[in-house]
Parts: C-alpha cells; sequence; structure tokens
C-alpha cells in the first residue's frame, strides 16, 4: 500500500506539466517549454565549422530569455571550407655554389634555396669578370600519380639591391614522394637572392592542378659579427622560412 501512494503524487505530477506543455527547473511556475531557474553546463558540442548551415547567434537577455538573431546581422563572414596552413624552417646559407638546402614540405609541395654563381658584370665571350655567390628558390610538386600542372608565380624581393617584382609562369612535373631525390623534378623561380644584402623575399605560387595557392617567404643574413656589450651572439649565415598553404583540402 505504501508503494502505491508513492508512486501516485509522481503519476498525477506528470499529468499536470505534461498539460500545461512546459517544464521548471528549480521553478514551479515555467514560462517558457524549458524555464532553468540557475546555471547551464554543457559537457560537449560538436565542431560546425566549415558548415554553413549553421548561420544563428544565440543571444539572451537579462531575464534570462535565449533567443537567436542570424550571423549576417552581426556583418560576420560565414565559415568557410578554405583552411591556411603554415610551416617554418631555418637552413644555413651555403657557403658554395651549386648546394642545396634541405627542403621544406607543406601540403603536395617541398621547398628549397639552392644556391648559385650571379654575375654582375661580364665581357663578352670572356664572360663573368664580377660574381658572387647567391642563390633561388626551387620546389617540387610531390604526387602518387605523376600528375603535372601549370604553375604561376609572383615574385617580391627587398634589400639593400632595391626592390624588384617579378611575374613567372611554366610547368613542372609531378613526382612521387616514394622515388623523390636531390635530381628530379625541381622547378626552379627565375630570380637569384643575396644574402650578403640580407634580401627579404616574397613568393606567391599557384599549382594550377590543385589551385592551392603558397606564399613563400624568406629572411636571410650574411654572417653576423657578435656585439658584446649589447650581449649579442654572433650570427651563422641563414635562411628563415615561413611558408602558407590556402586550399580547399585538409
Amino acid at each position: 500500500m505504501k508503494k502505491k501512494v508513492f508512486i501516485l503524487p509522481l503519476f498525477l505530477a506528470a499529468i499536470f506539466y505534461g498539460q500545461t506543455g512546459r517544464v521548471g527547473i528549480n521553478t514551479t511556475d515555467p514560462q517558457r517549454t524549458l524555464d532553468v531557474n540557475g546555471n547551464l553546463r554543457i559537457r560537449t558540442l560538436d565542431n560546425k565549422d566549415g558548415n554553413n548551415a549553421y548561420n544563428r547567434i544565440l543571444i539572451g537577455d537579462s531575464a534570462g530569455n535565449i533567443d537567436y538573431v542570424p550571423i549576417e546581422r552581426f556583418n560576420v563572414d560565414l565559415p568557410s571550407i578554405s583552411t591556411i596552413r603554415y610551416v617554418t624552417g631555418t637552413v644555413s646559407v651555403p657557403p658554395a655554389k651549386d648546394i642545396n638546402t634541405s627542403s621544406i614540405t607543406i601540403g603536395d609541395v617541398s621547398f628549397r634555396y639552392r644556391s648559385r654563381e650571379v654575375c654582375t658584370s661580364s665581357i663578352p665571350i670572356v664572360g663573368c669578370t664580377s660574381s658572387y655567390v647567391g642563390g633561388r628558390l626551387q620546389f617540387r610538386f610531390n604526387n602518387t600519380s605523376g600528375l603535372g600542372t601549370y604553375w604561376t608565380s609572383a615574385t617580391e624581393v627587398l634589400g639593400n639591391g632595391g626592390k624588384y617584382d617579378r611575374y613567372q609562369a611554366g610547368t613542372t612535373i609531378g613526382v612521387s614522394p616514394v622515388i623523390a631525390n636531390d635530381t628530379i623534378g625541381w622547378t626552379e623561380i627565375d630570380y637569384d637572392y643575396n644574402p650578403n644584402q640580407r634580401d627579404v623575399g616574397t613568393v606567391n605560387l599557384i599549382l594550377h592542378a590543385t589551385n592551392d595557392i603558397y606564399r613563400i617567404s624568406m629572411i636571410m643574413n650574411s654572417s653576423l659579427p657578435a656585439v658584446p656589450n649589447l650581449n649579442i651572439n654572433q650570427e651563422n649565415a641563414k635562411i628563415v622560412f615561413f611558408i602558407e598553404r590556402l586550399s580547399d583540402n585538409n
């Protein structure tokens, strides 16, 4: 009998709340479908970045009512499936010509610097009479299918020698990473850098086969002496790479 008396009030309460269509937590007078008189904690939320169907922003008033407004009201761009990834790296400036630095890979492309002799003056027939050891940026398109691609680049270089811009375009083969080595598949962007002038260069490169855009920033210097009174150590000749990739893929 005690068991029946205990169950009956719960049953009647369930009918009562079902009739009002409202549920209250810590309140006997719910004003909306769910009325919580207290704090709210949600332990798990799904990441909807890139899903344009999620275009509402939740807002609340001083009474605790929660509703939404369209995201366009706040002039906020909708999420995009495009992603930006980046990688950094530092390599030593080669001490002589025709030397490759170690490569840096991001996405489907590897980048490196190759030193070369750059002629600053020449005499016909005799050849170069004055030169320095500079270098050029090279890239390789890595893919297992051997797919080649058109490419387009825009280069801007700043340094003691001034400011220079150059537009280039061409084609390159695709090389499987399994068989790739230091001689196969590398394409050179035709612009010379001079570490002795502490050149700073930026290259915007697009591979038309994938529509990925790469921005390669290079900051270079020759050997810099120590400054003891400022507690600055000697800096070896180096190139700092900062490479960004904009892609519709991961």
